[in-house]
C-alpha cells in the first residue's frame, strides 16, 4: 500500500493554523483600537489640563493605565506572532515545494502527454467513425 503524500492530520492542522492566525489578527486589531482609545483618554485628562503628569493619572485611573499597558504588551506579542507565525497560504506552500521533486514533474508531465495522445486518438477514432456512416 502506498503511503499517502499528505497526512490527513496536515488538514487539521492547517485550519487549526488558520484559526490561530485569526485569533492573532483579532488580539492585534483589538490591542490597536484599545491604545487609541485610552491613550486619547489619558491624553486628554492628563495633558490637556496642563498638568503634563502620567502618575496622577495613574493614581486616579489605575484601571485604564494597568489595561493601556496591556494592550501595549498585546500590541507587541500579536505583532511579533503575525511577523513570524505562517499563514495557511504560506503553510500549503512549504508543503507543495517539500514534495514537488523533479522526478514528480516528470510524472505528471507524462500523464498529462499521455492523457493529450489518449484524447486525439479518440477524436480522430470519432472522426474516422463518422467519415465510414
Amino acid at each position: 500500500m502506498d503511503k499517502p503524500i499528505i497526512s490527513p492530520i496536515f488538514f487539521y492542522l492547517l485550519q487549526l493554523f488558520e484559526s490561530i492566525h485569526i485569533a492573532i489578527v483579532v488580539s492585534f486589531v483589538v490591542a490597536i483600537v484599545f491604545i487609541v482609545v485610552a491613550g486619547t483618554t489619558i491624553f486628554c485628562t492628563s495633558y490637556c489640563d496642563g498638568d503634563h503628569d502620567f502618575s496622577k493619572f495613574k493614581a486616579e485611573y489605575p484601571l485604564i493605565a494597568a489595561w493601556f499597558k496591556r494592550a501595549i504588551n498585546i500590541f507587541f506579542v500579536s505583532t511579533f506572532l503575525m511577523i513570524f507565525f505562517p499563514t495557511k497560504q504560506t503553510i500549503i506552500t512549504m508543503v507543495v515545494t517539500k514534495n514537488v521533486t523533479e522526478q514528480n514533474i516528470e510524472t505528471a508531465e507524462n500523464i498529462v502527454k499521455s492523457g493529450v495522445d489518449y484524447m486525439f486518438e479518440k477524436i480522430n477514432s470519432l472522426k474516422d467513425d463518422k467519415r465510414n456512416e
